[in-house]
């Protein structure tokens, strides 16, 4: 702590240091294997615990089983987390994060090849947020002008058309528009495995949002939000993937 840390992670749970961490306003997560560890942190009145070690207990299987009966609690599994697992893990909406060695191996460390650490932590990221282009929209003045545009791209590619109340869809990855929607040409959708996850990783990279485009589905989930600034004349938005 007096070194700057902004939180503490223990590989068990240790009642004492747990209480000292909570007197001292600094966010704990301690290593948790069992129900009865689990009963400890709800006790001293911890949301959130570390699970340790994650894998060789039974990974999300034994996390799900857990949440039954405690479903207010959030999970940070670590313990065989890796690039081939850990979208299950993330998947799962009682974890918030995980922690793995694979991002920093001990002979990385001891050559001192931090270049690499960094490019292993990018594609785990990367990796977590899983961006794809979902679909282009064009803006059109009225249902006439979409309809050509839509007309013109079925007739040269074969693509099939679905109209809707507000656009044409030919294809899943072309939409126009019947009237000039956000962008000055129109927009583009990027899916993305976890939005939430994917708007706090891009503000941490200085972009901004417009949050009055925020659009949220029927379980009041947030389901799509517009960036504030265009690309190319495109307005560009995050979609939750389904």
């Amino acid at each position: 702590m007096q070194h700057g840390a902004k939180f503490i992670v223990t590989p068990g749970f240790n009642p004492e240091i747990v209480e000292y961490c909570i007197q001292k306003k600094i966010d704990i997560l301690p290593g948790c294997m069992t129900p009865s560890d689990i009963d400890k942190a709800v006790a001293l009145g911890l949301e959130a615990v570390k699970i340790f070690p994650a894998e060789p207990i039974g990974g999300v299987k034994i996390l799900k089983a857990i949440s039954g009966p405690y479903g207010k609690m959030k999970y940070v599994p670590t313990g065989g987390v890796n690039v081939e697992n850990l979208n299950s893990y993330l998947d799962f909406n009682k974890v918030i994060a995980c922690g793995g060695s694979w991002m920093v191996p001990k002979d990385i460390i001891k050559e001192k090849r931090f270049d690499e650490i960094v490019n292993i932590t990018k594609e785990s990221i990367k990796l977590m947020l899983d961006f794809k282009v979902k679909h282009i929209g064009i803006n059109t003045k009225d249902e006439s002008g979409a309809d050509t545009v839509a007309t013109a791209f079925g007739d040269l590619f074969g693509f099939e058309k679905k109209v809707g109340n507000s656009s044409i869809f030919v294809s899943e990855q072309i939409e126009v528009l019947k009237a000039a929607g956000l962008g000055a040409n129109g927009h583009i959708a990027i899916e993305t495995r976890d939005i939430q996850r994917a708007i706090y990783y891009l503000e941490k990279q200085g972009y901004t949002f417009n949050q009055e485009s925020t659009k949220y589905d029927k379980n009041n989930n947030m389901a799509a939000i517009y960036l504030k600034d265009e690309i190319g004349g495109f307005a560009v938005h995050l979609m939750q993937k389904k």
